[in-house]
């Protein structure tokens, strides 16, 4: 999780980034609290999506260059 405190987004306070990180995990704890094997793939699946920005920012940074990613938050107000 640590490396989601590198997101681009506004600053937050700890009580903040832990209730984003909840949010992005709360599925797949979810899952695996009723042993469902499905739904806790599914949600590991999910955390590995980049979001279109990501991506579209990935493909466009020449291979050693940091990938620099804008218009994406995990924080509140984020629907990402």
């Amino acid at each position: 999780l640590h490396s989601l405190r590198n997101w681009e987004g506004p600053a937050v306070d700890d009580a903040e980034l832990l209730a984003a990180e909840r949010r992005l995990l709360q599925p797949l704890v979810d899952a695996i609290a009723a042993h469902d094997e499905d739904a806790a793939r599914a949600a590991v699946a999910r955390l590995f999506q980049l979001p279109e920005p990501a991506e579209d920012a990935m493909r466009h940074t020449p291979v050693g260059d940091v990938v620099r990613i804008t218009g994406v938050s995990i924080h509140k107000g984020s629907d990402s």
